[in-house]
């Protein structure tokens, strides 16, 4: 089986593909299963596991399904990936690149690549990392644009880490647009890299638009993950405009998508700029407990570039907080790891961190080495480099320390100072920092310098004025953006939401088509009034459920199923032309009706309880009315289009199987009727001999297996001819069945009456020696005997009694009584004789 697919498809091709699943069956079930997980495998990650469950289970021994397996396997393994299982999900996406090989799959290939470079982002390779996209790459270039450009700008936004200014002319020009052109997978990636680049190179309010942009687009897609990494981004590009509240909105947004979706790693993420955010609030407590809850979930990711961001957030909330031994052990533990990651900005963050501390702590030939180096590794960070060079001023200005070679003015703090603010001058469209002014101001007048340091406090109070125009405009620029920003997110919202209907809408015509087999292939009428109320109660707001069956002559609905509050109702018997009960008009108009009503008005209504909301639907088979549908709620407006939807489509099965079990009953109530008249006595009523056969078989049997007693009495009418010579057949009919009539009554309930054949009647007596049988005969014949008939006066009747032998058949049996009568016969009739 082959299946090609979209690598992260957007909302409109997933509500398709729900489309697809809901009508697919026989093989078309197992790719719609496959293709709808692989989407689902960030937007619902658990769904997309049953899904992928779902479709392994379809697998059969005669079919090919290795490429399908190795789809689930990049299925399951991102799954682990996002719960933080790295081994496991390590092994998915190996064994899935390996079968991919051995298939020829470029498509499946590069997926696995991409898993692996996800992978090796989390544990902190970062040439793996790079490697895997390359391989992706490759791969897709020739078969897939969209997954070649997802690759490509994910190189681009992880190479501004090392170098942006040679990440942006490396990549520039093929990404410089953003996500125009390209598929919204892509698009959100190629802005990550134009919102990181413009971060690292402090053109804030460039970077919150394209980490708006990208948080967009990645919802869009469906990458859920870096939807929330977008965020954090943004609000990391907020705090540095100084918009604290709108950062924390952005960061809570994040949190909220990671802890929805459960992912330890992403929680940790957003988790870490929070605090950050906090820590610009100057709640430090609070930050500091958020940084330490995102450590604790990032144990399985240690060896990760945010590890080591958020021990770098963590060191910095603990200076603040004064507590310096215990930063300069954090950022000791973050030197570790990020040189274990040799990404040079975090190598000058981390050495940066540990040389203030040190700086307090009294250390300073150790904070100079320490600042020293940070220098070194933060030389293509224009904008940390101010900051290193400011603490190197600080150190050499409260410690007489060695100078460094090529010192030309009044002090080294100075020599730093200057180069601080050549760099400063050095970024476009940066206004020199105040801070860093009055820095140099200060030092001057350490020196004696004091016109200079005049001048260049009022380069400060400038700047500051001027720096606080700009943080204007730049939260101006901020709060357009966002909101911009909100408005895309709202029509990307409505657009998610009215797919997120269709899916439901298809689920629940799914749903309804699985509840339609159920209930139309029951033919018992308690298990379908059974079956209807639970349905209906599942899907629908109801109070009152109400069923009732049309009569066969159209004149009454009878009340079939009825509940109110979990009670059963009493049953309740309707005129079809009531003027006024609603079922009674739904029954004759054969049209739905859905009704709200008031508290307190006259209802027309079947319950005991003021509901307000009705519906009422007729079951219809053809143009057949079976019957009438109720649901009502004490919920005002209960019921609006997709309610009457569910229920007319509810109710249609209804139909179909109240009718159904309608015919089954007629059908049975008809067999049963056949039975009789099979082996039922036409005049009399009474057993035939065909059924009488039966019995005595049955009993044969039973006396066999338990020893029970069995006999028998035959009976004749005398001088029955007589009665019909003389008065005629009718009149010798309803002697019969007047003798019947006293034979049922006269007999026992263990025991079986029958019309022998003619005038002969049997008796078969259960559980009964010849003693017992004797008595009950002598008893049947004194009834007899004083009874009148009608017209012909007294008859009697000569009587034969006979008991089971040992090892004797029906036959013997039979025989023997019809001896006996033969001999009461003889004797004078009016007698019984029975025959030991």
């Amino acid at each position: 089986m082959t299946v090609t697919l979209e690598f992260f498809a957007t909302e409109a091709a997933v509500a398709d593909l729900e489309t697809a699943l809901a009508q697919a069956s026989g093989p078309l079930r197992l790719p719609a299963l496959i293709a709808l997980a692989w989407q689902l495998r960030q937007r619902d990650t658990a769904r997309a596991l049953v899904l992928a469950d779902a479709a392994q289970s379809l697998f059969t021994a005669s079919a090919d399904h290795r490429q399908a397996t190795a789809r689930l396997m990049l299925i399951r393994g991102e799954a682990d990936w996002l719960f933080a299982r790295l081994p496991t999900a390590l092994a998915w996406a190996d064994t899935a690149l390996h079968e991919f090989t051995e298939l020829h799959d470029a498509v499946g290939r590069a997926d696995a690549h991409w898993l692996r470079a996800m992978l090796a982002v989390d544990q902190g390779d970062r040439p793996l990392r790079d490697a895997e996209l390359e391989a992706m790459a490759a791969a897709a270039r020739s078969m897939d644009a969209d997954r070649t450009g997802v690759a490509e700008a994910a190189l681009a936004f992880n190479a501004t880490f090392s170098d942006p200014v040679a990440a942006k002319a490396r990549w520039g020009d093929q990404f410089d647009q953003g996500h125009i052109g390209l598929h919204p997978a892509a698009g959100c990636w190629a802005e990550e890299f134009l919102g990181q680049y413009s971060n690292l190179t402090s053109n804030f309010a460039q970077a919150i638009r394209h980490f708006a942009q990208a948080h967009t687009l990645a919802l869009a897609s469906g990458q859920i993950r870096r939807a929330i990494i977008a965020a954090t981004n943004m609000g990391a590009a907020l705090v540095n405009l100084s918009d604290f509240h709108t950062a924390l909105e952005w960061t809570q947004r994040g949190l909220a998508l990671a802890r929805s979706a459960g992912w330890p790693g992403s929680i940790a993420i957003t988790l870490q700029q929070t605090a950050a955010t906090q820590r610009q609030l100057q709640r430090l407590e609070p930050a500091r407990e958020m940084l330490r809850e995102a450590l604790a979930l990032m144990v399985p990711l240690a060896a990760s570039r945010n590890y080591a961001i958020t021990l770098w957030f963590l060191g910095e909330v603990e200076l603040d907080s004064k507590d310096y031994a215990s930063a300069l052990q954090t950022y000791r533990t973050m030197t570790e790891r990020a040189d274990a990651l040799a990404q040079p900005d975090l190598q000058s963050y981390a050495r940066c961190g540990q040389a203030r501390a040190l700086l307090i702590l009294h250390e300073p030939h150790q904070a100079l080495a320490a600042a020293q180096a940070a220098q070194v590794l933060g030389k293509d960070s224009p904008g940390h480099q101010i900051e290193v060079l400011k603490l190197l001023a600080e150190i050499h200005a409260t410690h007489t320390l060695d100078a460094p070679p090529g010192v030309t003015v009044a002090s080294v703090g100075l020599h730093y100072l200057q180069q601080a603010l050549d760099v400063s001058a050095s970024i476009e469209g940066l206004t020199i920092p105040a801070e860093l002014l009055e820095a140099v101001a200060r030092e001057y007048a350490r020196v004696g310098d004091y016109p200079q340091a005049y001048e260049y406090s009022r380069q400060a109070l400038a700047a500051r004025e001027k720096t606080h125009t700009q943080d204007a405009s730049n939260r101006a620029v901020a709060m357009q953006i966002t909101h911009e920003t909100e408005r895309a997110r709202a029509d990307a919202e409505d657009q998610r939401k009215s797919a997120q209907q269709h899916a439901e809408r298809l689920a629940t015509l799914e749903q309804l088509g699985t509840i339609g087999r159920e209930i139309t292939r029951n033919l018992d009428l308690t298990a379908v009034l059974a079956a209807l109320d639970k349905h209906v109660r599942a899907l629908l707001d109801v109070t009152a459920f109400i069923i009732y069956r049309a009569d066969p002559g159209g004149e009454m609905l009878n009340m079939a199923f009825g509940v109110e509050a979990g009670q059963l109702l009493t049953p309740k018997h309707i005129r079809m032309d009531d003027p006024v009960r609603h079922v009674a008009r739904c029954a004759r108009e054969a049209q739905e009706i859905v009704t709200h009503v008031s508290p307190g008005r006259d209802r027309a209504v079947e319950g005991t309880l003021e509901t307000q909301s009705l519906m009422y639907a007729p079951l219809l088979v053809a143009e057949r009315l079976v019957g009438v549908m109720t649901i009502q709620s004490v919920r005002p407006q209960a019921y609006a289009e997709r309610e009457v939807a569910i229920f007319r489509t509810l109710c249609a099965y209804g139909a179909i199987a109240l009718a159904n079990a309608q015919t089954q009953e007629q059908l049975v109530e008809k067999n049963k009727q056949l039975e009789i008249v099979s082996i039922s006595d036409r005049l009399t009523g009474l057993y035939n001999r065909l059924r009488l056969d039966q019995v005595l078989e049955e009993e044969l049997a039973r006396s066999k297996r338990t020893g029970a007693a069995l006999a028998v009495i035959l009976l004749d009418i005398d001088h029955f001819k007589a009665v019909n010579d003389t008065h005629g057949h009718q009149v010798g009919d309803q002697v019969l069945v007047t003798m019947a009539g006293l034979l049922r009554t006269g007999s026992r309930d263990i025991d079986v009456v029958g019309r022998w054949g003619g005038e002969e009647f049997l008796v078969v007596c259960r559980d009964t020696d010849l003693n017992g049988a004797t008595v009950l005969a002598e008893k049947l014949r004194g009834m007899i005997a004083s009874h009148a008939f009608p017209t012909v006066g007294h008859k009697t009747a000569s009587f034969g009694v006979a008991a089971l032998r040992s090892a004797e058949g029906v036959e013997a049996l039979i025989s023997r009584a019809d001896a006996a009568l033969y001999l009461a016969k003889h004797a004078g009739r009016n007698r019984v004789q029975m025959q030991a």
